[in-house]
């Protein structure tokens, strides 16, 4: 993608990655889960914001036979990610470890239902909200994602949810948060 004052062009019906590629974004997980995902979808288009595949994820792409089903849009402006995220189907983001997770988030608050890895600090963004892949056996978390998938009920509860469970972390619950910390210190007169 390399336009600028367009929204990129998306497929009807994609589930979507965004971020690197490092190691412990456990790319191949995300792969097998998109691969075994079109199987019964076979319309369905991983949509890729980010850093580009690396040789061996390449490789990995080519084994699967998925070449064909994967549309990489690089890096795209800021301003457009929240039109990315709420036409996916899903989020996909399986990590092995995480920092906070910050896609995950935003896909939310974008009312974008999402799949995460059920082993790190995902798992306190998403909550009980998300869909979770255990790391040794997805295929839980692989039938979730049909469900949302093929089911118009499901894909509809779960964008909601997900917004409800982004205002959860807005800045206004935050601050309201803190100030609560803040006044039973005060009140304690505990020091800071």
């Amino acid at each position: 993608y390399t336009g600028r004052t367009q929204p990129p062009r998306l497929p009807q019906k994609y589930v979507l990655h965004v971020g690197t590629n490092a190691d412990y974004k456990n790319i191949p997980l995300l792969l097998s889960v998109f691969s075994t995902l079109r199987r019964d979808n076979p319309s369905l288009i991983l949509v890729k914001v980010g850093a580009p595949w690396t040789r061996e994820q390449n490789t990995l792409i080519h084994t699967l036979q998925i070449e064909s089903s994967i549309m990489y849009l690089g890096y795209i402006p800021r301003h457009f990610l929240p039109y990315v995220y709420t036409h996916a189907r899903c989020l996909i983001f399986p990590s092995l470890i995480e920092g906070f997770g910050l896609p995950v988030l935003e896909a939310m608050s974008c009312g974008c239902p999402v799949a995460i890895s059920d082993s790190t600090s995902l798992r306190e963004i998403g909550g009980e909200h998300a869909t979770l892949i255990d790391l040794t056996n997805p295929a839980r978390g692989i039938a979730r994602i049909q469900q949302i998938l093929s089911r118009r009920s499901v894909y509809s509860q779960s964008r909601k949810i997900s917004r409800m469970r982004a205002m959860y972390f807005s800045q206004t619950v935050q601050i309201s948060k803190l100030y609560s910390v803040y006044t039973y210190i005060a009140k304690k007169q505990l020091p800071i």
